[in-house]
């Protein structure tokens, strides 16, 4: 279930988990808190070698951190 904010921002009412790189910088790292600061259970993981496009150019740690996010949500 989510819904949407009035400044267009959807609201997940679900845990999350925020995945950032190691490296990724302050500038990251301040925007990563203020997403786990406002999503309700939500969890700050490090992927290595993981950027903007995690997903795409690291799809194995990714994964393997939303099977560890998922597993742990739904044990």
């Amino acid at each position: 279930m989510s819904t949407t904010t009035q400044f267009g921002c959807i609201l997940l009412r679900r845990p999350a988990v925020v995945g950032r790189a190691p490296d990724g910088g302050h500038l990251a790292a301040d925007s990563v808190r203020y997403l786990a600061d406002h999503l309700p259970d939500s969890q700050i993981r490090e992927i290595p070698g993981a950027a903007h496009f995690g997903p795409l150019l690291t799809p194995e740690p990714v994964a393997a951190e939303l099977t560890r996010h998922f597993t742990a949500v739904h044990a």
